[in-house]
Order: C-alpha cells, then sequence, then structure tokens
C-alpha cells in the first residue's frame, strides 16, 4: 500500500502512478475551475513571446517555446479522484485561446495522448517525462525546425536499474521503480562546460538541487548524419545538462548545441553565438511565473556556486560532523582594475562583449589537519580524516582515495606546491604554482616552516633555479608523479586561479619580478624579438621574411631556449619593445619596466593570457593576429576564451605553426613608434 507523508506534496493515484499536487507551484490548482494560470498571465505569455519572436527574427534567428507538460495534463486518468478542469492547464489554454498569436509555441500533447502505458511517456514515481516522452516531445520539436529526427536514438545504449525518483522518495515508505537512462551522445562531444557544472562533476554534486539553474554546456557533433544546425536550448530538467533527455537528442542530431539551464534567455549570449533557432523548453508548472529576459548566464552561475561555497562552508563550520580541524584564511581579496583595450592594426568586429575590468578572483589558504590526498599531476584530491573533500580535479578522483587506501604518511607541515599538471610548463610554473611561496609568507609562513614540499615534478632547469633562488631545500621537495597517496599531518592548500590572467592579483607579478631582480638593468636599452627556434610548436612559418624587417628596426633577435632564467629576466628588464609569438617566453614581460610595449604574434590559438598579463603589469599591449574576425573576440572576453578553452580546441591550435603578414609587422611597428 502507497501512503503519502501527512501534508505532503504528492498524491497516490491508481496502479502505482503518484502525482505532483502542491509544492511551491501549487500544481493542482491548474485544474481547478478557475485555473491559477489566469486570463492575464496568458496575456503577458503572449506579449513575452511575441517579443522573444521579434527580437530574435532581427537577428535572422528562429524562436520555438516548448512547455514541457505536467504530468497530470497528460495521465490524469490515473488520478485517483476528479480533474474538474482539464483545459486549464498552461498548455491547453495558449493552444486553445492564443494559437494563432503565438505559434512559435511546439504542442507535444497530441503526439504524447498516442503513446501507450507501456511506452508510458513519464515516469510513475516521478515528475519528469520518461526517454519515451522525450522521444516523442523531440520527434515534434525537429519536424517544427524542418530537420530530420534520428530514430537510432531508440537503439542507443542505456543503463537500466531501480532507481528513486523525487516523487517515490516522498512516501512514508519510498517506492523505487525500474527505469532506463540512455547513453544518447554517440557521436556528440561535449566542447565546454561551464564552471558551475565543472564544479558540480568535480565534487560529485552532479544531482545538487541548488546547483542546476545556471548550468551551461555545449555539444558540437562533425558527423555527416546531422543537420548542420547551431541551436541554443535554454531549458531545466526535462531537457538536462546531462545527455540522457533533450539536451543528449539535440546533440545527437544537429552540428552544434548550446545548453543554458534557465527559463529566461541571455540576449547577449545569443548575439555571440548566432545560431540558427533559439529554443526554450519549460516545465509547465513554471508557467505561472513569466520571466524576465535580463539573464546574464556567467554572471548568474558563478553567483550560484559562490553562495552555494558559502552556505556549505557555514554549515559544515556549524555542524558537529564537519571537520574540526581546517582553517580558510583570505590571503588577497577580490579586486577590479581596469582593463585597456588590446591595440590592433588589423579590421577585426567591433560588436564582440569587450571586458572593460579585470575582475580579480580572492585568494584563500586552506589549512587542514591530518589530511589525506592523492596527487599525480592530472588528478588531485584532497580530504580531511572525516572525509569531507576540501579540493579536487580529474576524472579519477572518484576512484583513487578511499578510507581504506594506504597512504605514506608526512609528518609536520605539507604545502601542496604544484596543484596541476602544469609544472613542466615555464608559464604556469612561473605564474600559478612559484608565487604560492610568497603566499605563504602573507600567510605568515617562513620557508623553514614547511617540512615537505608537494609538486608533481621537477625535472627542468628553470625549476630548480628558481627554487635555490627563491631558498628551497631542495630535500623537502616531494615529486609526486610516480607516488601520489600521501596523509600530511598538516597541510597547507593556497587556492590561486588566476583566470588565464584575466582575474590575476597584481601581487603576482609584483612579487616574481622582486623575487628574481636581474642582477643589472643598467645595460644598453633594446628593442627584442623574441624568436622561436625549428621544432618548437606554434613557430613562425615565414619568419625568414620577418627577420630583415626587425632588422631594420634595430630589433634584438634572441630565443630565450637555453637561456637561465636570470638570463631571460636581464634581457626584458632592458626591453622598451617586445615583440613575441603567443606563448611562456612572454611570461617574462613581469620582469620589463612598466611602460613596456607588448606586440604578441598569433597563429589560431589565440587566448587572452598575455593580454591579461600586460595589463595588470600596465604595459601597452598589441596584437597582431591570423583571423581577426572569428578570433579577436577571444582575445578581448574572457567568457568567449573559456568557451573555448576546452582541451579539444586546444589540441588542435596549441601546436599549429603559422605565418605573419609582413605588411602587417611593418605597420605594427611603425604605430608603436
Amino acid at each position: 500500500m502507497l501512503n503519502a507523508l501527512q501534508h505532503d506534496p504528492v498524491h497516490v493515484g491508481k496502479d502505482g502512478w503518484l502525482f505532483l499536487v502542491k509544492g511551491s507551484n501549487s500544481v493542482i490548482n491548474l485544474y481547478q475551475k478557475r485555473s491559477s494560470f489566469t486570463n492575464e498571465l496568458a496575456e503577458r505569455w503572449v506579449t513575452l513571446l511575441q517579443s522573444r519572436v521579434q527580437k530574435l527574427a532581427d537577428k535572422n534567428i528562429d524562436y520555438l517555446f516548448l512547455p514541457a507538460p505536467e504530468k497530470l495534463t497528460v495521465m490524469h486518468q490515473h488520478y485517483d479522484g476528479k480533474i474538474i478542469n482539464i483545459h486549464g492547464s498552461p498548455i491547453h489554454t495558449m493552444v486553445n485561446n492564443h494559437h494563432a498569436q503565438v505559434p512559435c509555441i511546439v504542442n507535444v500533447l497530441p503526439a504524447f495522448s498516442k503513446l501507450v502505458d507501456a511506452n508510458r511517456p513519464y515516469w510513475k514515481t516521478d515528475t519528469h517525462w520518461s526517454f519515451w516522452g522525450c522521444f516523442a516531445a523531440y520527434q515534434v520539436l525537429c519536424a517544427r525546425m524542418g530537420i530530420p529526427s534520428r530514430p537510432e536514438l531508440l537503439q542507443a545504449p542505456f543503463d537500466e536499474g531501480d532507481v528513486l525518483f523525487d516523487l517515490g522518495a516522498k512516501l512514508a515508505e519510498p517506492v523505487r521503480e525500474r527505469a532506463r537512462f540512455y547513453k544518447l551522445t554517440q557521436t556528440a562531444e561535449r566542447v565546454y562546460a561551464n564552471p558551475m557544472v565543472r564544479f558540480k562533476e568535480r565534487n560529485q554534486l552532479v544531482n545538487e538541487a541548488h546547483l542546476h539553474v545556471g548550468s551551461h554546456v555545449v555539444y558540437k557533433n562533425t558527423s555527416p548524419h546531422v543537420a548542420q544546425k547551431k541551436v541554443i536550448l535554454f531549458g531545466d530538467s526535462f531537457s538536462e545538462y546531462r545527455p540522457h533527455l533533450l539536451t543528449g537528442m539535440l546533440a545527437e542530431t544537429v552540428s552544434e548545441l548550446h545548453f543554458i539551464w534557465n527559463a529566461r534567455l541571455d540576449y547577449e549570449y545569443i548575439s555571440l553565438i548566432q545560431p540558427d533557432i533559439v529554443i526554450n523548453e519549460l516545465a509547465e508548472r513554471f508557467m505561472v511565473e513569466v520571466p524576465k529576459d535580463d539573464l546574464c548566464v556567467q554572471a548568474f552561475s558563478n553567483a550560484r556556486v559562490d553562495g552555494y561555497k558559502k552556505q556549505r562552508l557555514e554549515k559544515e563550520e556549524m555542524s558537529s560532523s564537519a571537520p574540526a580541524m581546517f582553517k580558510q584564511t583570505v590571503l588577497l581579496p577580490e579586486e577590479q582594475y581596469p582593463l585597456p583595450r588590446p591595440e590592433t592594426v588589423q579590421e577585426h568586429p567591433e560588436d564582440v562583449g569587450f571586458d572593460q575590468d579585470l575582475n580579480i578572483n580572492r585568494v584563500q589558504m586552506k589549512e587542514i589537519e591530518r589530511a589525506r590526498l592523492f596527487f599525480d599531476g592530472a588528478n588531485c584530491i584532497v580530504k580531511t580524516e572525516e572525509g569531507h573533500s576540501i579540493a579536487q580535479f580529474g576524472d579519477r578522483v572518484n576512484e583513487v582515495l578511499k578510507p581504506w587506501t594506504p597512504c605514506k604518511k608526512l609528518a609536520g607541515t605539507t604545502l601542496l606546491l604544484g596543484y596541476s599538471q602544469g609544472a613542466h610548463c615555464y608559464y604556469h610554473w612561473m605564474l600559478d604554482i612559484l608565487p604560492k611561496l610568497g603566499l605563504l609568507n602573507k600567510a605568515g609562513y617562513k620557508l623553514e616552516d614547511i617540512d615537505h614540499i608537494l609538486v608533481r615534478e621537477v625535472n627542468d632547469k628553470f625549476q630548480k633555479e628558481t627554487l635555490e633562488r627563491l631558498g628551497v631545500d631542495l630535500n623537502k621537495v616531494i615529486e609526486t608523479k610516480e607516488e601520489p597517496l600521501y596523509q600530511c599531518e598538516r597541510l597547507l592548500h593556497i587556492v590561486l586561479d588566476n583566470g588565464i590572467n584575466m582575474k590575476m592579483n597584481r601581487f603576482i607579478p609584483s612579487w616574481l619580478n622582486q623575487q628574481i631582480q636581474p642582477a643589472s638593468t643598467t645595460g644598453e636599452r633594446l628593442k627584442l624579438y623574441v624568436t622561436r627556434p625549428t621544432g618548437v610548436r606554434r613557430g613562425i612559418d615565414n619568419e625568414d621574411e620577418l627577420l630583415p624587417i626587425f632588422e631594420e628596426q634595430g630589433y634584438t633577435v634572441k630565443a630565450m631556449e637555453g637561456l637561465s632564467v636570470a638570463e631571460q629576466a636581464e634581457l626584458f628588464s632592458r626591453a622598451d619593445v617586445i615583440v613575441s609569438p603567443h606563448g611562456g617566453a612572454l611570461t617574462n614581460m613581469v620582469f620589463a619596466q612598466p611602460g613596456t610595449t607588448v606586440v604578441e604574434l598569433f597563429g589560431r590559438h589565440v587566448y587572452p593570457y598575455y593580454y591579461g598579463l600586460a595589463a595588470v603589469c600596465e604595459h601597452p599591449y598589441h596584437a597582431i593576429m591570423e583571423a581577426p574576425e572569428e578570433d579577436f573576440q577571444r582575445l578581448v572576453s574572457h567568457k568567449v576564451a573559456q568557451d573555448f578553452g576546452h582541451v579539444s580546441h586546444q589540441q588542435k591550435t596549441r601546436a599549429q605553426s603559422f605565418s605573419v603578414s609582413p605588411d602587417l609587422l611593418r605597420k605594427t611597428l611603425a604605430a608603436i613608434g
């Protein structure tokens, strides 16, 4: 016998069917004689939908609105009682009374009526549509978009098991249901996930209800069988950021799909992406509120994550089960600096979203007593003795550090220095890793207070040189690449996120400059061109055409490979102008005098690392790009750079050589004087 809890929003219907009837949206009120979806609400929806259609049509973008029917709207025959006014539901009201005004509505009710209980459109114990209900809606949607659906999705592999859905979990005696979850993305590849999604995945919070709205993912599909359409889907849990429902079906059907979990539209993002179609899927019960299209998905999702972290930390501090020996200290506060626009002599899009400011991340240090950790470079997880996760990243973190996993014990105080696999890279080593030693001092610790320093590996000369210059005892350095499991009596973890150098605190380059000052800065001033030797990635194919130009202009041509850090610092400290292809050598601009002009040469690997660093160091910045019409926006917008920052994109561009127009180089050198 199924029993609902007293005052519970769940109605137990016939044959084990469960329905959401109360809750924050008072679902049953939609079906009363006077429906809670009033005529005034309907008119406001008409106004909103007409406005969306017109705004997007002005941009040559189609718009479709797909209300996901409430379970009672479709399966009311299983309700144990009388539904007074089934036609009071939002879908019935909009379709019956306003269809001519808003033909953008995609009505799936006729398709759902053809599904029988054998292929029921909803799970019995859940509020959401089943795979088969979703597939029926997907077919109707494809027909409205004028593209073929993919019936082979019905043959996709799946996992099946007994699931405790949301309604079944609310019963006095919880009820599970046999259900399938299809693995739909066979040819589509997820190329972007926003910080909210990555935070959920890193911290095993994929089902955390407070972190759903604001999820943002992008899928691309190069299969010849898909429609060559770029689609943005604003949806909710009937679409999902994970690819087992509508998002996954569309990702297998079109060449590019952007999913944003929100009822509101982000017009700035739409303008940036320029899709062919915008789809807005919304659960019918949520139509009792009319959204305001003022969404900025990046700011919204970041605020949600920050709020969640703060709330969780407060709960942990108040809870007796929270880690008793966990301390968090702010070392550098959030700040904001003005961001000068980059200079270029090239034609470039003017209608992109320029970042006006550098919004600097807070820097914190976490101190954990009796910490356990796994760190091999590609994966890292830090836990308290009680099992609370303090920090983690990577694909294997869920499998590598179990309570019973044996760990090597480290007495005293341990500093987790190299929190990523980037330690072998000059740029990451100099700006993401070494500054933690300076931040350690700001936290009140001295190097002699540290017994062990963990880093993935130390195998390059520049690593040993800088550690020794900073007074680090190399005997304290532990390389974790081959031996990654440790239990530390006390662990210090400094959370430093420079955000592609668009969120870097001025402390970082200032400290590095002070610590690695060249022996002398009184030598002859020079104009420096940094060449990349043959075989180094992202070399310039036509450099032979450029070198005579630099010679005419009196430039010193020098490769940084083979030079010590001190020698590189000395060269850059004497430079009035620095010209270089995009690469780690530009890290050395931290040793240049403020006001030194920096010119960066790009192929298709365009990211704002050194544009941001130049701004923090107060260097005028110029750029020459191979394809500015496509890549300029990635230089001037942190958001766009992150969207394109997935490893799948970097793998295609990070090693590509490129050419630089001699005419553009001459014009740029003339512009900087």
